[in-house]
């Protein structure tokens, strides 16, 4: 009779540890749940670790003109685990931001641009329905005029796949369209767009690119108390043949 009392002890027990084990779980999992649909930003005040930068691509401010290049410094935020394009054209201030999600989704499409190339797949379209073959990922923008007294932000769509310019094929990132409203009570009238541009990619600038985005390399970089020189100017990027 004793014995059958401390089984019941003992199955008591269990039944308890499990269903404090189990509430416990799941408070966990919901947790995670709940975080995982907080919309990805980035707060500029945060610690930033400057990672170098590559050179790119974009359209020229006037059309039939060929493509300009631009110098892109890249940055590490560590505390929001996010990776930031900062380049400047014309007048305005691009801050592009890549959470770790959007980096593995790039390297990804990388490759399948890779295949690609090399099994000579790529096709020239004038519709630009390639600009998204590989996929579309989330992403943040910041953005600033010298015309702005704020720095506009907005979600948005990064999508990958490729063009042609200029005859040469380019894998690209089109930064898809922000809108900002200004919420500060300065002019309820101003909404501010960011409107879409593509960043076009040769092969050896893509793959400078999925370096920068190496979990490791990035993990090697975030306790450094000196931060690293920006990048050297670099000479015009050459066409890959094709």
């Amino acid at each position: 009779m004793k014995i059958m009392k401390n089984i019941k002890k003992i199955v008591l027990f269990i039944l308890i540890t499990m269903t404090f084990g189990s509430c416990a779980f799941f408070k966990n999992q919901h947790e995670i749940a709940r975080q995982r649909e907080k919309p990805f930003t980035v707060d500029m005040n945060s610690t930033q670790v400057p990672l170098g930068g590559f050179e790119a691509q974009f359209d020229s401010a006037f059309p039939m003109m060929p493509l300009r290049s631009a110098n892109v410094n890249v940055i590490y935020f560590p505390v929001e685990d996010a990776v930031c394009f900062h380049y400047r054209l014309d007048t305005i201030n691009f801050y592009q931001f890549w959470n770790r999600e959007g980096r593995d989704f790039y390297v990804t499409a990388l490759a399948k641009y890779e295949r690609d190339f090399e099994a000579r797949n790529l096709r020239s379209t004038r519709s630009g329905n390639t600009k998204n073959l590989y996929g579309i990922t989330d992403g943040f923008l910041i953005w600033q005029s010298f015309g702005m007294g704020v720095r506009a932000r907005s979600s948005i769509d990064l999508e990958l796949g490729y063009y042609f310019r200029e005859r040469s094929p380019f894998f690209a990132i089109t930064q898809g369209e922000g809108n900002y409203e200004n919420l500060l009570g300065v002019d309820e009238n101003e909404d501010m767009v960011a409107g879409e541009k593509p960043m076009y990619l040769t092969r050896s600038q893509a793959a400078e690119i999925a370096a920068f985005f190496d979990f490791d390399f990035l993990r090697s970089k975030a306790p450094v108390s000196q931060f690293l020189a920006p990048s050297e100017q670099r000479p015009p990027a050459e066409f890959d043949e094709y």
